[in-house]
């Protein structure tokens, strides 16, 4: 039977080991206590172009020194995405191991195959902890029956190959899961610590019930795990969470919304036999985790607009000042739309920018994880967008537009012309500017500069101008001299 508490057995294990005067395994830690087992010495000949070892610098993570294979799909068999090496792309990548540095400041890496035999010899020998990680990992067996033949196998690790695969399937999700949160370290001041393989592991949900090999499903998202994922995506999109209206509880209402999504995502499994009683097993349900493209989508929402539980308005309170100076993704892409907006003659307000932001950056996009190319991609379809607008609205400038010029490039010229009549300050007439826009929008065409200037004059400000009053006194001088008064 498990024990109450689900560490008793690590901790008995440790006991045993110490009294034993054998090596002691390194004490399960929380996400907190950045505790972990010492890094893997050498590696194989054939290994050595992998840099194992311990280091800080997260700048590895964007810069492509490491970077993160998606999955994919070979004869009708998926494979998960993993982590490698960037000189290894294309060329079968070697799978890498990437946990927690042991004073949880940095990360190690070390092959992944070698990371498997290290963590497995780690794991304490005794029946009851053996049983207890087995089941942790239940969802990480390459089958079902493979479980129950691990289960059935007893206290046996060394050549329990379902077991391996577990470990293997597991090491390869925590180090996707720390590449993650790598790569928003890398622009934190305040960096997150990683995962080591016991915290991860000791915050797995078991599965509540055995699943067939044809049903195989992962076990429910776990509230740390889910107000986690949520820190990093407001870190990378937004940069700042003090600009995310009520963060903390938006978290909470992700972790609620994911979790209820989750258990509405359920199969059953068939009656079985239990491979240690021997009894028949009722099928149960499982659950199956929602996709990252819905995971991400589902956060991007809150975000953006907030959430009425929560009482929370996302970003809508934030202004653009706020979101480009934060340097996350929303605030660089919201700045690149508000700015070709403006040169287009285009006026979109701040919702419908966050709108058209959120459009870009969602799965399909241009996430993260998805090509600079993709990014590139969804940002020049926002403003292409924009630039159809500008046609319809600007029936006239099609031409131009469609011969690469801005709007911009046309009005500057009577925005200048403005500035210089009304004697005002360098650009404090902009393109929205209503002689500007007339100048622009005749239906006779073009304004020239000409008819545009006694226009301008026409305003009752220009008559206090020093140019007008200058032009007035000329005037009245050359009556004079006609006259013969002076």
């Amino acid at each position: 039977m498990a024990p109450k508490d689900p560490y008793a057995p690590a901790k008995a294990a440790e006991q045993k080991l110490k009294a034993n005067a054998m090596v002691t395994p390194q004490p399960t830690p929380t996400r907190d206590t950045k505790i972990e087992p010492k890094p893997a010495g050498k590696v194989k000949s054939s290994l050595k172009e992998i840099p194992v070892g311990v280091s800080s610098d997260y700048k590895k993570f964007i810069d492509g020194s490491i970077v993160l294979n998606s999955g994919s799909s070979t004869g009708g068999v998926q494979s998960a995405p993993y982590v490698s090496a960037a000189t290894d792309a294309g060329n079968q990548p070697k799978a890498w191991a990437i946990l927690a540095s042991p004073d949880g400041s940095g990360y190690m890496t070390q092959s992944l195959d070698a990371a498997v035999q290290e963590y497995m010899g780690r794991i304490p020998r005794d029946a009851d902890s053996i049983a207890y990680y087995k089941k942790q990992l239940q969802s990480y067996y390459p089958t079902a029956k493979g479980f129950q033949r691990s289960m059935s196998a007893g206290p046996i690790t060394d050549k329990d190959v379902d077991f391996q695969g577990a470990i293997k399937n597991a090491l390869s999700q925590i180090s996707v899961d720390n590449f993650n949160t790598g790569a928003v370290n890398a622009n934190s001041e305040t960096p997150t610590a990683l995962y080591s393989f016991d915290s991860w592991v000791n915050t797995r949900v078991p599965m509540p019930s055995r699943t067939t090999d044809s049903s195989r499903s992962s076990g429910l998202t776990t509230k740390e795990d889910a107000i986690a994922e949520f820190r990093r995506t407001v870190q990378q999109y937004v940069g700042d969470p003090k600009l995310v209206d009520k963060v903390d509880a938006l978290a909470e209402a992700y972790w609620d919304k994911l979790h209820n999504a989750e258990l509405k995502r359920t199969s059953y499994s068939t009656s079985t036999r239990d491979p240690i009683t021997g009894n028949t097993v009722s099928g149960g349900v499982s659950y199956a985790q929602l996709t990252e493209q819905d995971r991400i989508e589902m956060r991007l929402g809150l975000i953006n607009k907030g959430d009425k539980a929560a009482k929370s308005a996302g970003i809508t309170r934030a202004t653009q000042e706020q979101l480009q100076d934060a340097g996350g993704l929303i605030g660089n892409v919201y700045t690149t739309l508000n700015e070709h907006a403006a040169d287009m003659g285009i006026q979109l307000t701040h919702i419908d920018l966050l709108k058209k932001t959120n459009e870009v950056l969602k799965p399909g996009g241009g996430t993260p994880g998805v090509s600079a190319e993709a990014l590139n991609t969804g940002v020049q379809q926002a403003k292409n967008s924009i630039t159809q607008a500008a046609k319809i609205h600007f029936k006239n400038l099609a031409p131009y537009i469609d011969n690469g010029l801005k709007v911009s490039d046309i009005s500057s010229n009577f925005q200048r012309i403005k500035e210089k009549e009304l004697e005002l300050g360098n650009n404090t007439v902009d393109i929205y500017d209503t002689d500007v826009q007339n100048a622009i929008r005749d239906e006779k065409g073009i304004m020239s500069p000409n008819d545009f200037t006694l226009n301008v004059r026409k305003n009752p400000n220009w008559r206090f101008t020093a140019a007008a009053n200058e032009g007035a006194s000329s005037f009245i001088n050359t009556i004079l001299k006609t006259w013969g008064k002076i």
